[in-house]
This record gives C-alpha cells, structure tokens and sequence, in this order.
C-alpha cells in the first residue's frame, strides 16, 4: 500500500450561536475515523456570541487514508451547483444561508474570476478583502416562505466577506428590521420553493420549526 504523503491532517470547523452544535459535530465525524477525537474550544464573538471551535487531527495512516477517502468521495461541485439548479425549478424546497445564497444565485465573483453559480436566485455576488456584514439580524416576513409566515419576524446574525447585487426585478421575503441583509433595507431572496438569506437565523426564532412544518 503507498504511503501517504502527508505528516497529519486537520480537520476544523465553527459552530456559532445560531447552530445545533450537535449537527455540526455529527457533520464533521462523516470525514473521521469513528474512533477519533474532537477538540471542542470556546471563544467570544464580535459581539459577545459564543462561538465553538471543534477540530480534530489524525495522524497515522490508515486514518488519513480514511478522511481523504471520504473527501474522494465527494461529488465534483459542477454537478451538485447543475442537479440543485434542476431540483429548485422542479419546485424542490430549498433554503440556504449565506454561503448557501451565493451558490443559489446566478455568479460568484473572486480574485480568480467570476464563476458560475445555480442560477436559482436572481443574485450576483463578490467576495471582497474586509468584512462587509456583521451584526445581530432581525428580519419581518413580507410574504409566507419556508422559514415565516407574512407579517411574523425571525431573529439571527449575519457575518460575510461578499457584497450581493440583486435583479431589479428580484422578490424578497423579508424587509429588515435590524441588520443589512442584501441591499440594507430586505434580505430573503425567493424564486420556485427556494430562499436564500444573508441571515443566519437563530433556532429559537421558530425559524426551523416552520420550516419543517412547510416542508
């Protein structure tokens, strides 16, 4: 069996306050040997947020072999960005957050180029070098969508390096009553069953019960 070329690897990841620590850890150990060890660390945001660190490092082979496996296995991201593109317009409910509105939308701007996203939210978005949105996030539902009924309000923070240019014509969700969301005045862009925020919002704004109970 050919060595592994490397000496370790490190896995880590943050879990904010707005997120089921639980999911994030369950999500991290899809990539790890069941045996291995996660190092849970705390730290305070910006604002006061508790902020949770989890990493893990493995070391011996046959565990490196494991992670970069699992990593292989991963599908190429062309063809997850093309299949999500088709099921959102077959009127799949989708709901991302941040990163998750930026591959929805129609393009992503970097140093490297502009590249091509979903196409499923009528938005175009840059990552930039300093941090465009930071703050605590309180939203109010102009129309029902997955996450709120009309007139209801939903509470989260919202931390991002990109900046968004919606359509003239794009429809949102929600209007702000606290934060930046996507242009400074609504945040929420919705297309098919699909919504896409700047917020991330926070479990106990009912935000996910409805969701589940939408879906």
């Amino acid at each position: 069996m050919a060595a592994v070329p490397l000496h370790y690897v490190d896995l880590r990841t943050f879990c904010y306050a707005t997120e089921d620590d639980q999911r994030v850890e369950t999500a991290l150990r899809t990539f790890l040997p069941e045996d291995a060890e996660i190092e849970r660390m705390e730290s305070t945001g910006h604002h006061g947020d508790r902020i949770l660190v989890l990493s893990a490092r493995v070391e011996r082979a046959d565990e490196m072999r494991h992670v970069l496996d699992r990593i292989a296995e991963l599908d190429d991201i062309e063809t997850v960005i093309d299949e999500l593109g088709d099921r959102a317009a077959d009127g799949l409910p989708v709901f991302g957050e941040c990163g998750g509105m930026m591959v929805l939308g129609e393009s992503l701007s970097t140093d490297d180029g502009t590249h091509e996203m979903a196409g499923v939210l009528p938005v175009e978005t840059r990552m930039r070098d300093s941090l465009v949105g930071l703050d605590h996030v309180g939203v109010r539902a102009r129309r029902d969508s997955l996450v709120a009924p009309a007139g209801e309000t939903r509470r989260g923070h919202e931390f991002h390096y990109s900046s968004a240019t919606a359509a003239p014509d794009a429809r949102f969700a929600f209007e702000m009553v606290r934060g930046a969301g996507v242009d400074g005045a609504s945040d929420g862009l919705t297309e098919y069953r699909t919504l896409g925020t700047y917020a991330h919002f926070h479990p106990g704004s009912g935000a996910f019960d409805y969701l589940l109970e939408t879906v």
